[in-house]
């Protein structure tokens, strides 16, 4: 909508929604369930924010039939208001039926909230996915972390399977202490009906839109990655990996590292397979797409490593990552 264009009416304007959560929540996992089996017919326009320069989320995403576009590297909420809204004013003039935006892990959602109102959209529901497993250690180190759950109109607690009915609890009860969610679902790998995200359009005060702009006006959220002590590093490993070095690698990452991932080749069968892990947790995913691979191209073999004061450590970690490359012999 250009400046000065009357404001649409309520029934024109486009939904907007924001999924966000903490690094290796899920958020990318959520999306890929809904963009490959549809969100009730309707056709969004998705935009994603990493960091770090490698795109790995956009080349997951790839393929899956809808319009992707990817922002610069760094905090979407640190993102001067204009750059942003000059972005998502080129994903609306496709006409989309709604508009998903996903945040980095580092990210705060309020700002965005504030920022995008005026564009003729409508916020539907900002959804947090909270990691059942590593939930308190994002929560004791990040302000950003009860930001994205105190925003939230949908919590979901991911990797259900992996965790006991009472930690599933502890973690619901840990997070009612700083949020106030409409809505608690318990998923595996996010899957989740689009029903109870979509078209809900939770409502807000006018309390709380003022909150938003408040925020702003007083600079929370705005460097706030820089205040957290977070880092990313990108590390490159053109080479085939052996697959047993890479789960020692793991194992071997200092704790102050959140997240890495990446697309590498490995020995035993030569294939492309995708690197997470979450808080020391992680392994090799087979069964990548052709187009995911395709898409990665030249950034396959790129790492990105993110967590807490991490630069000074990038030595030992990209010679852990050395010590990986695979013996062609052992295929």
């Amino acid at each position: 909508m250009k400046k000065g264009s009357p404001a649409p009416s309520l029934h024109d304007r486009i939904p907007l929604n924001i999924v966000t959560g903490s690094l290796g929540s899920g958020k990318t996992t959520l999306l890929t369930h809904l963009l490959r089996e549809g969100i009730e017919g309707k056709r969004p326009a998705v935009l994603i924010n990493e960091l770090g320069d490698v795109s790995i989320d956009g080349a997951i995403l790839s393929g899956l039939g809808s319009e992707i576009t990817e922002l610069p590297s760094g905090c979407l909420c640190c993102m001067y208001s204009d750059d942003l809204r000059a972005v998502v004013r080129d994903a609306l003039a496709a006409g989309p039926d709604l508009l998903i935006i996903e945040t980095s892990g580092a990210a705060y959602p309020d700002p965005l909230l504030y920022s995008l109102l005026e564009l003729g959209l409508t916020i539907d529901a900002v959804i947090t996915l909270a990691d059942a497993l590593n939930l308190e250690r994002f929560l004791d180190q990040s302000e950003t972390c009860i930001a994205q759950l105190s925003a939230a109109d949908v919590v979901l607690i991911n990797k259900a399977d992996l965790a006991e009915e009472r930690r599933l609890d502890e973690v619901e009860e840990r997070i009612r202490r700083v949020a106030n969610p409409s809505l608690f679902l318990r998923t595996v790998q996010a899957r989740v009906d689009p029903s109870l995200l979509f078209g809900t359009s939770y409502p807000r005060t006018l309390r709380e839109l003022r909150d938003y702009r408040a925020r702003i006006e007083a600079g929370i959220g705005v460097a706030h990655i820089e205040e957290e002590g977070i880092e990313t590093l990108v590390l490159s490993s053109p080479h085939e990996v052996d697959r047993q070095a890479i789960r020692g690698f793991i194992r071997a990452l200092p704790s102050q590292v959140f997240r890495v991932k990446g697309i590498v080749r490995v020995a035993d069968t030569g294939g492309a397979e995708l690197l997470s892990v979450v808080c020391g947790r992680g392994r090799l995913f087979s069964g990548l797409r052709p187009e995911v691979v395709a898409a990665a191209g030249e950034e396959a073999g790129e790492i990105v490593v993110i967590g807490k004061g991490i630069g000074a450590m990038r030595e030992v970690i990209a010679a852990g990552l050395e010590a990986c490359r695979g013996r062609t012999e052992l295929r």
